[in-house]
């Protein structure tokens, strides 16, 4: 069952390595960072947010990333009434499982990426 509200397109900066990686260790941790910096261009103005998706043992082995439109960055990554970020929280609540659904000939390959805490550190661009 899902957590969250969501289908996301992931995009894999080299979809061979991801595949590989993943074969490996269908279910595996992940790190979620979010980064206001980066214009995921998503047809909103520039205001959306980028995500990127990394292997929690081995962040080199693959890069995934997806864009939140300006509407869900404000609501879900930042309470006003309050002035507090959410990151963490949402990661937690909406991303703590991911399954990335791949279609091979006949067959459907699942991968289940799990959140995995890291550090708490500022992210660029206030968020």
């Amino acid at each position: 069952m899902a957590n969250g509200p969501f289908l996301l397109v992931l995009r894999a900066s080299d979809p061979q390595r991801f595949i590989e990686y993943a074969d490996q260790r269908p279910a595996h941790n992940v790190h979620i960072t979010f980064d206001a910096n980066v214009n995921p261009n998503i047809g909103d103005r520039n205001a959306g947010v980028q995500a990127t998706i990394r292997a929690a043992e081995k962040p080199e082995a693959y890069s995934l990333s997806f864009g939140l439109p300006r509407i869900l960055r404000e609501y879900l990554l930042f309470d006003e009434t309050r002035g507090i970020r959410l990151a963490p929280g949402l990661k937690r609540r909406f991303f703590s499982d991911i399954t990335v659904y791949r279609r091979i000939a006949d067959r459907d390959v699942l991968y289940r990426l799990t959140y995995e805490p890291q550090a708490l550190r500022r992210l660029p661009g206030g968020m």
